[in-house]
C-alpha cells in the first residue's frame, strides 16, 4: 500500500475525531452557557421582581398614609360638626322659653335635658293653678328623637303618667 494512502487514512481519522472532539466541546460549552444564562436569568427575575414589589409596597405605603390623612381629616371634620350642632342643640333647649314664639311662659318651664328638654308647668305662675303640665323635646336641624324620647311620649299619650310624694325618715338622710 501506498504511504500517502496511510497518511491520508490517518489524516481523515484525526481530522475526524478533531471535529468529534470540537462539536463534543461545543455542546459542552453551550449546556455551559445556557446553565450560565439561566442562573444569571434566574438572580435577574429575583431582584427586578423584589424591586417591583418594593416598588409597590413604597407606593401602596404612600397612598395608604395619604388615605389614613384625608379620611381622618373627613371624620374629624364630621365629628366637630356633629359636636358643634349637639352643642347648638342644647344650647337652643336651654333658651328657647325666651323665644319670642314658645307658646308658655318661660317662668312655668324647667330645664330637664333627658330624656325630655323641658316640662311646663302650664299657667301655675301667673294664675297659681297649672292648667296642665307639658313635656316638651326640642328638635333643631335633621335631629330626630331618640328610642327613649319615643318610648316617654308613648308612656304620656297613652296616659301611662302618675304622681307620687315620696317622703324619707331621719334615718335615710
Amino acid at each position: 500500500m501506498d504511504p500517502y494512502l496511510y497518511l491520508s487514512i490517518l489524516l481523515f481519522i484525526i481530522l475526524i475525531m478533531f471535529i468529534a472532539l470540537y462539536i463534543h466541546l461545543r455542546i459542552k460549552m453551550e449546556k455551559k452557557a445556557m446553565d450560565t444564562f439561566k442562573i444569571w436569568m434566574n438572580n435577574t427575575l429575583i431582584t427586578e421582581r423584589e424591586n417591583i414589589r418594593e416598588s409597590i409596597r413604597k407606593e401602596y405605603e404612600a397612598l395608604f398614609e395619604k388615605w389614613k390623612r384625608d379620611y381622618s381629616d373627613e371624620i374629624r371634620k364630621e365629628a366637630i360638626k356633629k359636636s358643634q350642632d349637639v352643642l347648638k342643640g342644647k344650647v337652643t333647649e336651654q333658651i328657647v322659653p325666651y323665644f319670642p314664639d314658645f307658646p308658655y311662659d318661660p317662668r312655668d318651664v324647667r330645664f330637664i335635658g333627658s330624656p325630655v328638654d323641658l316640662v311646663v308647668f302650664s299657667g301655675l305662675r301667673e294664675k297659681d293653678i297649672v292648667d296642665e303640665i307639658v313635656f316638651v323635646e326640642i328638635k333643631t336641624g335633621k335631629s330626630r328623637q331618640s328610642e327613649n324620647e319615643k318610648k316617654v311620649e308613648d308612656a304620656v299619650r297613652k296616659g301611662r303618667v302618675s304622681y307620687r310624694v315620696i317622703s324619707l325618715s331621719k334615718g335615710t338622710l
